[in-house]
């Protein structure tokens, strides 16, 4: 149901696909109706389903049923339907939560660990896996091989293009977004003090056009970073939907942002991230090489629900500024793969003529001694 949990987890429907791919699966996924949009463009999702009206599966047989949600609810809609087997939480005889084997690394540590408490509580913060492992190894993949899936429709794609041409950027510009906030529940939010330092200094140092992203619960903390900065920013609204949110983020080159549903969707759209990490646990996410995640200094890292509310606070933003500077140098390499190609010449001297901001390299793949010879002629020349 948590729409972050939702946009990583979709790593699992390709897996499926790819270890029963003998077997054409059909996956049916159910879900908050609100995460409905990340499933739009998902082509290893059969059906998704709003978790309100999953009702129509009970007569469906299934080989197997993975729950991943902790509430009686799931649990018992889990139990009630027909399958081979079971993955994760359901209700077992005696209707008490249970849950299996292979899910016990992921709920050992939730509100239903079996071991109690505070045992959960301590295996969360000296864990040293992330969501990917855990979830992949729960079914029996290797984890390295997938990600979380999220590709923009046409409708969004021009969402971002009107806003681009709005503001008259283009995607060539570098365009960073800050996503300070978070929802309530853990005090994740980067302080107001420190957000405002960090959008001053990345526009004095990179004259970078700033975005500035919120939810509905941070409409009076944006004025008031608004108020307080002495830079140009661009209030993207505290009001997006789930088709408009991922539009506007995928305007950006770079996002900075709290561990949030901002962070899933800006690394599932393959952005260049930085997350700040403080009652979370920073071992559970997974950047994708994409970016770098500052912890703060302090003790309570992990620890959730007994973390302080200023936790926050002790996160050094000199870190995230050294850190930022590196991914931004960072070169691009433009592949350009051929076999015995009559055009690789124009193929070449188009990527070289590309004009970007960015510093890039051209690799040459190919099998033919033709064809690196060509390459050969231009790398002398550089």
């Amino acid at each position: 149901g948590a729409l972050g949990d939702v946009l990583r987890t979709t790593l699992l429907a390709q897996a499926l696909k790819d270890k029963y791919k003998s077997k054409n699966p059909q996956i049916y996924w159910i879900t908050d109706k609100k995460a409905i949009p990340f499933f739009i463009n998902n082509p290893y999702v059969t059906k998704v389903l709003e978790e309100e009206k999953s009702f129509i599966l009970k007569d469906t047989s299934f080989d197997i049923i993975i729950n991943l949600e902790e509430d009686r609810k799931s649990c018992a809609f889990t139990s009630l339907l027909k399958s081979k087997r079971i993955i994760g939480a359901y209700l077992d005889k005696e209707g008490k939560i249970d849950y299996t084997k292979e899910s016990e690394y992921w709920f050992d540590t939730s509100r239903i660990s079996k071991l109690g408490e505070e045992k959960a509580d301590k295996l969360k913060i000296i864990n040293k896996k992330t969501h990917r492992q855990i979830l992949c190894e729960m079914i029996g993949v290797q984890w390295k091989k997938y990600e979380p899936f999220f590709r923009l429709t046409a409708n969004q794609r021009k969402l971002r293009e009107d806003f681009l041409r709005r503001h008259n950027l283009s995607m060539g510009d570098l365009i960073i977004g800050i996503n300070g906030g978070a929802a309530d529940r853990w005090p994740k939010a980067l302080p107001i003090n420190k957000t405002v330092k960090l959008i001053n200094s990345l526009y004095k140092k990179y004259k970078a056009t700033i975005l500035l992203f919120g939810g509905p619960n941070e409409i009076e903390r944006n004025k008031e970073i608004h108020k307080l900065t002495k830079t140009p920013i661009i209030d993207t609204g505290c009001g997006n939907d789930l088709i408009e949110f991922p539009a506007l983020i995928s305007a950006c080159n770079f996002f900075v942002t709290t561990d949030s549903l901002g962070m899933h969707i800006a690394l599932a759209l393959k952005r260049k991230t930085i997350v700040f990490v403080g009652p979370t646990s920073p071992h559970e996410l997974d950047m994708y090489g994409l970016g770098e995640k500052i912890v703060a200094k302090s003790k309570y890292v992990s620890t959730y629900r007994l973390a302080p509310k200023n936790i926050m606070d002790k996160i050094n933003l000199e870190e995230a500024f050294k850190a930022i500077a590196v991914l931004l140098h960072q070169k691009i390499v433009l592949v350009i793969t051929a076999f015995k190609e009559p055009n690789i010449r124009k193929a070449i001297e188009s990527a070289i003529a590309q004009k970007t901001k960015y510093d890039y390299q051209i690799l040459i793949s190919a099998p033919d001694k033709e064809t690196l010879d060509i390459a050969e002629e231009y790398a002398r020349k550089d």
